[in-house]
């Protein structure tokens, strides 16, 4: 039929993992693309159920496609099937996601291109990309033993319309020679199927048609009687987990118009397979996900059989038509002989007419089809990635040119060939690499995508590391085989051994290695996730060891020490808490580059806050002789806005005033720019006598890890993330940030803000109070027992020896497994929880915890090393109370686990 393109599943196969690597791998759009991409891509929805209920059900598909950045904007439009045909004849929809049927449909009438993908529902925790018909009588109908006693008899469905409802059934029961509805009474009920069950309950009808799944959906929620109801001629079907009277058909696909950017397709298709089955959108919505596309062809023979629109313009007359209504008079015709033979000549010259058409349709189709197949295979051969396939077996069935030249193979060398002997055959260091834990063939088992790096090896001997795509290739909810797509990482991989092996020198070279990463980061994909996932990992590893430094030291601190000893422990403090600030810089301007960084908003109290910073900075300054002064503050009104990330820009200013002014003095004043009705811009500007800056560095200055020069580097250190946090953070608030400077004379640093008047006054945030928590928990839960589950001993040992002191009974275990076994054991007032642990995280733990009802309202607080906001989420979602990061600032332990201690206990 028009439009409607039938692909085999390499096909298929082959477009999945090369709409993968476009997703991951591609540019969101080009700088041409910025003028088509202000215009949003609509997506037309079904309306199956009432418009605001398909609303809220697909929203979060179209919030997971623009959170993909696509270059485009979708939008979400739900129609009735009437409203999408005038849609799409007029051009105002780009694309549609329908019931077969209706997908059949406007794929003859406006040529529709082939489907993006398939409907994964998920029915009772079922994932199908199939649905059947069910024929249901009330189980005391004697009358009705099968489908063959429903002729003449009174049938009830939501719709004739209907795919699941009605025209599935139809189509069996006209192959049992009972057609409709010249046979029976059909009478529609209107959606849901519900109805048309309760028509039958009700004897008002002898049968009803629904969709598979409907009848234990109902018999789950209690709303049915399963005994009460019986099916039909029930299909035995051992992989399907419902009654269904019919064959199978594939669920509703996805189709983009024929106008509809060809490469915008392409990225959601690939954002749309790439939905992982089962997660949290998924879920939102309400199904398991979606898969390549399905094989239509069987709803368009259906409907053809039916005579359903648009194939309902049949010829004027049939054998069939002819004998039904005029048979008395055929057979007065035939006696006559000559004049039957004449009427028989004329029908098959019509006959020969109808099949002459359908033959230059089906010609027309298979062209197409040849096209698209043809199209598909240019767009692998051009592709840079390496892109092959192998069956179940695990044996090569193709691979582009980029693939074989990667591995230095021709296609004789690799079609037909074990590609786990042939390319994937050992680790790196030599050893043998089983099959079993192949990736490829962990997805070709258990039909989940995976995407990590690996090892392969070309035809010459030698090795190089892969990042590599591995996605199941499934036909008919079996998994068939499996695609992968890889490409060289070892730039990338050179470029981090570098990394660490110059690690001491990074200051140094900081300019360089950064052009140096920028280059490969462009050969090595490396995204904005990529960069953040670091992050979090470099923060973990840093904060594990630095916990037991500043543990140790706060412990060694309160027994007996020499005045020499307290020094070298001051110091030792002083350099973790450092080192602890430039991961929070780096971490900070990782949160601002990713547009994750939320300000807060609440009451701003710039006396107070100037004050605060010049206490902060008085002894350092006085230090070194400096006059370190602020000027007095305007008389303003209430203000709301971020008062600690204010605070954080002006210690940027004013530490680095105090490092590189050698004498003479400071100044820090705040004076209003401009009154803009319901805000107020505030310049804040930090004043100096210090050493200057040359003109040709100050547009750098700003530049993340920029510093004046590599001579003031050597001589006062620090990481060059100040200024840019500040100017970020600035603009973040509206503003913006500068300098101006005289080399030798001094310099004058300012940034702005746009800050909110309030209506009344609002104090400033700050920190609850934390000061004598340890002695009230001595005081108030002195052998109070608590759980400390830790896998890195030194940090077990420090966490103890702080609650021990305390006066807590402490006890520990090593992981979540050993954990859940004391907590069946013994009885717990609260629990400290590490997230990375082995054989069982704490997020897992927690969750398995939280499904005992004795234990729903134990107390769980997560200590961890993973200080995200994110990683704080993930730690609540899953059921902890709340979050200590570490390096652990003591007071602060003592004082979250005083809180849930003193909180009432429920649920134990």
């Amino acid at each position: 039929m028009p439009g409607f393109v039938h692909s085999r599943a390499v096909v298929w196969g082959l477009v999945l993992g090369l709409l993968a690597a476009f997703a991951w791998g591609a540019p969101v759009a080009a700088a041409g693309d910025e003028a088509q991409a202000d215009v949003p891509a609509r997506v037309a929805v079904l309306a199956f159920r009432p418009k605001d209920e398909t609303r809220a059900r697909w929203m979060p598909l179209i919030d997971y496609l623009n959170a993909a950045g696509l270059g485009r904007r979708f939008e979400l439009l739900v129609m009735t099937d009437t409203e999408i045909d005038a849609a799409v004849r007029a051009r105002q929809v780009d694309v549609v996601l329908t019931q077969p049927a209706h997908y059949v449909a406007l794929s003859t009438r406006e040529g529709l291109l082939s489907p993006l993908a398939t409907l994964v529902e998920n029915e009772a925790g079922h994932p199908l990309a199939r649905f059947g018909g069910v024929i249901v009588v009330r189980a005391d109908d004697a009358r009705l033993r099968s489908v063959d006693d429903l002729r003449g008899k009174r049938l009830v469905t939501a719709a004739r319309s209907s795919l699941g409802g009605y025209l599935m059934q139809a189509g069996m029961l006209q192959r049992r020679g009972i057609r409709l509805p010249q046979d029976a009474t059909v009478t529609e009920t209107g959606y849901p199927h519900d109805t048309a069950l309760a028509a039958v309950l009700a004897e008002r009808a002898d049968a009803a048609f629904v969709r598979s799944g409907v009848i234990e959906a109902k018999v789950r929620d209690g709303s049915l009687d399963g005994a009460k109801l019986r099916v039909l001629d029930p299909v035995a079907d051992e992989t399907y987990p419902f009654q269904t009277s019919t064959p199978l058909y594939p669920q509703w696909p996805v189709a983009a118009m024929p106008w509809t950017d060809e490469d915008l397709a392409r990225r959601m298709a690939a954002t749309m397979l790439g939905l992982p089955h089962g997660g949290e959108t998924a879920n939102r919505i309400g199904l398991h996900g979606f898969t390549i596309p399905g094989d239509y062809r069987p709803v368009e023979d259906l409907m053809r059989r039916l005579r359903v629109a648009p194939y309902d313009q049949v010829p004027e007359f049939t054998l069939v038509d002819v004998w039904d209504h005029y048979s008395v008079l055929l057979v007065s015709l035939l006696a006559a002989g000559m004049t039957v033979l004449a009427a028989a000549v004329l029908l098959l010259v019509r006959a020969n007419g109808r099949l002459r058409a359908e033959r230059l349709r089906t010609d027309e189709a298979l062209q197409r089809l040849t096209e698209a197949e043809a199209e598909q295979r240019l767009i692998l051969d051009a592709l840079g990635e390496g892109v092959y396939g192998i069956d179940a077996d695990g044996v090569c069935s193709f691979a582009n040119p980029a693939a074989l030249k990667l591995l230095g193979l021709t296609e004789g060398d690799l079609l037909g060939r074990d590609t786990h002997a042939l390319i994937h055959h050992h680790y790196p260091d030599g050893r043998p690499y089983p099959h079993a834990e192949c990736a490829a063939h962990q997805t070709a088992r258990d039909g989940m995508p995976r995407r990590h790096d690996d090892w392969f090896w070309r035809s010459d001997g030698s090795g190089f590391p892969v990042r590599m795509t591995v996605t199941p290739r499934l036909e008919h909810d079996q998994v068939r085989g499996t695609v992968v797509v890889f490409s060289d990482i070892s730039e990338s991989v050179r470029v981090a051994r570098e990394l660490d092996a110059h690690r001491d020198r990074l200051e140094e070279q900081v300019r360089q290695r950064t052009a140096q990463l920028e280059q490969a980061r462009a050969a090595a994909e490396a995204s904005n996730r990529a960069k953040s996932e670091f992050l979090a990992n470099m923060s973990h590893e840093i904060r594990t060891p630095l916990n037991a430094i500043t543990g140790m030291a706060y412990l060694l601190r309160r027994s007996l020490l020499t005045p020499a000893q307290a020094e070298r422990l001051d110091k030792i403090d002083a350099a973790g808490r450092h080192l602890l600030d430039i991961i929070d810089a780096i971490l900070d301007l990782s949160k601002i580059e990713a547009g994750k960084f939320a300000l807060q908003d609440g009451g701003v109290d710039l006396v107070r806050l100037t004050g605060n910073v010049l206490t902060m900075l008085t002894d350092r300054a006085q230090a070194k002789g400096l006059s370190l002064v602020c000027e007095p503050v305007p008389a303003l009104p209430p203000l709301r806005g971020d008062a600690a990330r204010l605070q954080q820009a002006l210690l940027n200013y004013l530490a680095n005033a105090v490092k590189f002014t050698e004498r003479g003095r400071i100044v820090l004043r705040v004076r209003v720019v401009a009154d803009e009705g319901d805000h107020l811009r505030i310049c804040f500007e930090v004043e100096d006598t210090g050493i200057g800056i040359a003109p040709d560095v100050l547009p750098a200055l700003f530049l993340p890890f920029s510093q004046a020069d590599s001579s003031i580097t050597r001589q006062y250190g620090g990481t060059g993330l100040g200024l840019t946090i500040t100017r970020k953070l600035a603009e973040l608030m509206g503003g913006t940030a500068g300098v101006e400077s005289t080399p030798g004379r001094g310099s004058t640093f300012w940034f702005s803000a746009r800050l909110a008047k309030a209506a009344t006054a609002v104090g400033a945030a700050c920190g609850p109070s934390v000061s004598g928590a340890e002695a009230q928990l001595r005081q108030r839960h002195a052998g109070r027992r608590v759980l400390l589950v830790e896998d890195e001993p030194v940090n077990r040992e420090i966490a103890s020896e702080l609650l021990q002191d305390a006066g807590l009974a402490v006890s520990t275990a090593e992981d979540g497994i050993a954990a859940l076994e004391r907590l069946a054991a013994e009885r717990w007032d609260l629990i400290l929880m590490d997230m990375q642990m082995p054989r069982l995280d704490g997020l897992e733990t927690t969750r398995r915890l939280r499904a005992r009802p004795e234990l729903a309202g134990l107390p769980v607080i997560a200590l961890t090393a993973n200080a995200f906001a994110d990683d704080r989420a993930r730690c609540l979602d899953a059921g902890m109370d709340d979050f200590v990061a570490k390096p652990v600032d003591p007071e602060a332990l003592y004082a979250t686990v005083l809180k849930w201690l003193d909180a009432p206990r429920s649920g134990a």
